[in-house]
């Protein structure tokens, strides 16, 4: 079966932004080490680095609302 998807200029930066935003949530939280009580805390270079790469993807309002956002 084929089909052809309609895409505008501004899908692919809004698959990457909700991409990152995803992978940020995901990695924020210490994972726990199965059959044990010890954790892997985050990436925090990660983290960084998808924040800078959401900062220059995203509108500055957009930007400031999901940094409110990714602490509750």
């Amino acid at each position: 079966m084929k089909r052809t998807l309609l895409v505008d200029d501004e899908m692919p930066d809004r698959i990457i932004i909700n991409d990152l935003k995803e992978a940020y949530r995901l990695n924020k939280d210490p994972d726990k080490i199965d059959c044990s009580d010890d954790y892997l805390d985050p990436d925090f270079k990660l983290l960084y680095n998808i924040e800078g790469v959401l900062r220059y993807y995203m509108a500055p309002d957009e930007y400031d609302r999901w940094l409110i956002e990714r602490n509750k």
